[in-house]
């Protein structure tokens, strides 16, 4: 037991030589302020002994407030830097949690600004577009099979993709008669999915990269460009050839840059390309290109 009572004496040692310190200085302070007094007012010296005694400990009373308010303000001082710093650490913290999401809502906040303010134009939008859809998002898909590593996996990912979209095609025109009688183009709302432009663009803010997105757009790709395309001509009355789809396909910049990208990296180029001396000037090439895809596309939405 007296251990313990001198281990804790031991280590209150330092908070209890700053107490008396402190009220060493307060008592110094008085005595300093009590001699300032009689030297600024002769006439207390001719006071009687109990009122001078009264007058010193009036003055100490008043240095021991003013001590005891400078301590309650050092301490709510503290109190506010405390919740201020948790406060700081909270939204750090949040944001590095969430740096994705607030980079996608501040880049269509900035297309909306844009707008508001007229920044640009519906043209300057339409050449925003053209830009994105003509090179920035070909690029974005040749690399991504350019540089893919293909294996059993990929394919095996094209056909679930391919054939659940067929399944959704199917199943709307086995459900059409449901939504009678706007049933017509039921169907084609089912087997429909956002890929694009917005797919890649959230895709790769969220993730870093397209790759993995690519590969499983290329089964939807596929699909909007044959059976869905194919299906669609002949609900609107016109009969599809496959010359008419295959010009489709072979006329998108898209497919082009993706049927490219899928050829040379099948062919193993991409790799041959990546570990020769020509590698810093592609990567760096097609970095240069893709980099801002995913920043204009979701301006481009935040300006719609």
């Amino acid at each position: 037991r007296f251990l313990r009572w001198n281990k804790r004496r031991l280590r209150s040692k330092p908070y209890r030589a700053a107490r008396q310190a402190e009220h060493r200085l307060a008592t110094d302070r008085a005595e300093l302020a009590w001699q300032n007094a009689l030297r600024d007012h002769p006439e207390l010296r001719r006071q009687n002994v109990l009122s001078r005694w009264m007058q010193k400990q009036k003055i100490k009373r008043r240095y021991a407030q003013a001590a005891r308010e400078a301590q309650k303000t050092a301490q709510h001082t503290q109190q506010t830097a405390t919740v201020v710093g948790k406060i700081a650490r909270a939204v750090q913290q949040y944001a590095a949690a969430h740096k994705s999401a607030l980079l996608i809502v501040a880049l269509l906040a900035l297309g909306m600004v844009c707008r508001r303010r007229n920044i640009f134009d519906m043209k300057g939008l339409a050449g925003l577009k053209a830009v994105v859809g003509d090179i920035c998002l070909p690029v974005v898909l040749f690399n991504a099979f350019f540089t893919a590593k293909y294996s059993l996996s990929v394919a095996l990912i094209f056909v679930l993709v391919y054939a659940g979209f067929a399944l959704a095609l199917g199943l709307g025109f086995a459900l059409r008669k449901l939504a009678a009688p706007h049933g017509k183009f039921f169907p084609f709302l089912l087997a429909s999915a956002e890929g694009g432009m917005l797919g890649y663009a959230l895709y790769g803010v969220l993730m870093g990269e397209q790759s993995g997105f690519a590969a499983v757009d290329l089964g939807q790709t596929v699909f909007a460009y044959t059976a869905f395309l194919g299906f669609l001509s002949l609900t609107d009355g016109r009969r599809p050839t496959v010359g008419g789809l295959v010009k489709n396909m072979v006329t998108n910049k898209c497919c082009i840059g993706m049927a490219l990208g899928i050829l040379l990296g099948v062919l193993g180029v991409g790799e041959w390309v990546l570990a020769g001396p020509a590698a810093g000037v592609v990567t760096g090439t097609i970095s240069m290109l893709t980099a801002p895809t995913s920043a204009l596309v979701l301006l481009g939405v935040g300006y719609e």
